[in-house]
């Protein structure tokens, strides 16, 4: 059984994704939806045009970015956590009595 992602996990993992890719080339076609939020459209037009554009630019570059992006952040998080585990067990070792005196 997968892992179901809510609205607020994708904008999370969006914004902390290192996407290297021009997305320019994804600006025009993305543009409709754009109209259709800034506009004021309803929850619904908006809905039907985000499925429309998301058809549309849901592209092999951009899932392979997609998918080297998630490597790149889980090789940071797995560094990050290695360094949180050795602050975490530095802090647990009793203070040598020579750096107590200082």
């Amino acid at each position: 059984m997968g892992v179901h992602l809510d609205r607020a996990d994708v904008v999370e993992l969006a914004a902390g994704l290192p996407l290297a890719l021009e997305l320019e080339p994804y600006r025009e076609r993305l543009a409709p939806l754009a109209v259709v939020v800034l506009q004021g459209g309803s929850r619904r037009a908006i809905d039907k045009k985000r499925e429309l554009v998301l058809a549309e630019v849901w592209d092999g570059r951009l899932r392979e970015a997609v998918l080297a992006a998630i490597v790149e952040l889980r090789r940071e998080l797995q560094r990050k956590l290695g360094v949180l585990e050795a602050a975490e067990a530095d802090l647990e070792n009793p203070v040598r009595k020579e750096q107590a005196r200082s």
